[in-house]
């Protein structure tokens, strides 16, 4: 799912997205242009991959505002509860 569509669909539950580390918005959008060059092009995913050398960095980007979102969403539902 494209960058756009996934930040979309996570605002209409009132997540804001501007809160988030512009790095990790960088790096969803990075990958969802990196799948959908593999989906969509005929490319093996291999060859769309960063550097092995950037992939730590990336991984623990992604981990890191990954957990924030789920904290973020945690809080939305305490709310509403």
């Amino acid at each position: 799912m494209g960058y756009k569509y996934q930040f979309s669909l996570l605002a209409l539950i009132g997540v804001d997205i501007s809160a988030f580390d512009p790095t990790f918005k960088s790096r969803v959008a990075a990958l969802a242009a990196l799948r959908g060059e593999a989906a969509h092009r005929n490319i093996v995913a291999a060859q769309a991959i960063p550097a092995l050398t950037d992939l730590v960095a990336w991984t623990t980007d992604l981990i890191a505002g990954y957990r924030n979102l789920d904290d973020e969403i945690t809080r939305l539902r305490r709310v509403r509860a």
